[in-house]
């Protein structure tokens, strides 16, 4: 079986035990208020077909604290199938 990859506005998704795995990534949960957040999690579970799993990757905080130097920029490139992805990221502990 293919995977089968939905670019949508998650908050408005409509899907009912349609799938076995939801894949959440690049840190793109908790930027919500929590009503929303909680809103996208019963969204989840709702398009998840019974026994389906989900799987939310989230930034961790104290690994971001030890390895930023403050007001670095650490840059970053990814390869995939001749595409390249270009990644820049600064982090300011105190914002």
């Amino acid at each position: 079986m293919k995977a089968q990859f939905i670019q949508e506005d998650m908050l408005s998704l409509k899907y009912d035990k349609k799938f076995d795995h939801i894949c959440n990534i690049f840190s793109s949960f908790g930027y919500f208020s929590d009503k929303n957040n909680m809103k996208l999690i019963g969204i989840f579970y709702k398009a998840l077909k019974t026994g389906g799993k989900i799987c939310i990757d989230i930034v961790n905080r104290d690994r971001i604290v030890s390895s930023y130097e403050h007001g670095k920029i650490r840059k970053d490139y990814t390869i995939i199938d001749n595409d390249i992805m270009l990644e820049e990221e600064t982090f300011d502990p105190l914002t």
